[in-house]
Order: C-alpha cells, then structure tokens, then sequence
C-alpha cells in the first residue's frame, strides 16, 4: 500500500461514519515536498488524533464568523 492509499483510506475509509473534518497542510521550508511524503506525514497526523495519542485542536466553529488570528496565540494555544 503506498502512502497516498493510507492516507485516503485514513480520510474516507471508514463506512457509515462520516464527519466534516478541514485539515490545512503547510510545506514548511522545503522547495519540492512529494506526495508520497505528504501523504505520510497526514495519515500519521489524522492516525495520531484518531487513536487519542494526541489531542484535536479547534481553531474555530463553523457556525462562528470568520476570526483573525495571530499564529503566535495559535501556537501558544497547543
């Protein structure tokens, strides 16, 4: 199975349960990031908060207007 498999499967394999779920990626500082690689690093990420290792964080409701918000208080509140 390749990485991009795990991560679709990660995303959409899991029958009769859905959830609206918006996941941002940024490249970070590298010129050229492939797809197997980022593919990786999200399903480890989704995997992480699916299994309770780590803790999802609400960043806004989706009934709230949109906030601006500074990354050092985004950063300050994980």
């Amino acid at each position: 199975m390749t990485e991009k498999d795990r991560l679709l499967n990660v995303l959409f394999g899991h029958e009769g349960r859905r959830e609206h779920i918006n996941i941002k990626f940024c490249r970070g500082t590298s010129s050229d990031v492939s797809v197997e690689d980022l593919s990786h690093e999200a399903a480890n990420g989704i995997e992480q908060v699916a299994f309770g290792a780590i803790k999802s964080v609400t960043f806004a409701s989706l009934d709230a207007p949109y906030q601006q918000r500074e990354v050092k208080d985004i950063i300050a509140s994980l």
